[in-house]
């Protein structure tokens, strides 16, 4: 798994524990996460620099997959739980 694979996953578990009030100790809130890449520098390693742009893209995925997280889990319960509107 990627360095940015990685990081999208870790972000992406903060906005789901947020965004479904499993834990109200966690999240982020209005802030960003800080998000540092570290490469082992190995022959087929590359510098990735974490910028403004990534950010939208991780917001961009993460926002689709809890939407459609949300509506699934909705429809389970025949439409009883709220929707959540997720904006990262």
């Amino acid at each position: 798994m990627s360095m940015e694979k990685v990081a999208e996953l870790g972000y992406f578990i903060f906005n789901f524990i947020e965004k479904f009030e499993l834990d109200n100790s966690v999240g982020l809130g209005t802030r960003k996460p800080q998000i540092w890449f570290i490469p082992d520098l190995s022959d087929d390693d590359y510098e990735l620099s974490f910028d403004s742009a990534l950010m939208e893209k991780f917001d961009k995925n993460i926002d689709k997959e809890l939407n459609k997280l949300d509506t699934v889990i909705s429809d389970l319960f025949g439409g009883y739980r709220k929707k959540i509107e997720c904006s990262s």
